[in-house]
């Protein structure tokens, strides 16, 4: 089970980057919905063998059943769907995380630790 997360490829990623102005460093993930699923789907870096049903597509994502919200009913999959369905829905994405958060996380539980080693000698 993988509780609402897929892949998708790295190509695709920087398509979504470009399109809504993401500049610098690619995202390893983004939170989106996309056709009825929502979920996070993780940048595949690695290039995996997984492909899309046309074959040989160069941008493609995973929809896991774990990440299906809405089930498209059978009528919907003809050539008049609706190709807004198919719009990849940001909602976050991932960020570098700044270092002077990990040190205050970090000072903030020594800090607790070292006080809770201080109790009163027995």
């Amino acid at each position: 089970m993988n509780d609402g997360c897929a892949l998708m490829l790295c190509a695709l990623a920087l398509r979504i980057c470009d399109s809504i102005g993401i500049t610098g460093l690619t995202p390893s993930c983004f939170q989106s919905r996309i056709a009825g699923a929502k979920g996070l789907w993780m940048v595949d870096r690695h290039q995996s063998s997984i492909r899309s049903f046309r074959g040989g597509d160069d941008i493609w994502l995973q929809i896991s059943d774990s990440q299906l919200k809405v089930h498209t009913h059978r009528q919907d999959l003809d050539e008049t769907f609706d190709s807004e369905q198919l719009t990849f829905e940001v909602v976050n994405w991932a960020k570098p995380l700044h270092l002077w958060i990990l040190i205050l996380s970090s000072l903030q539980f020594f800090n607790k630790v070292a006080i809770s080693n201080n109790t009163s000698p027995s």
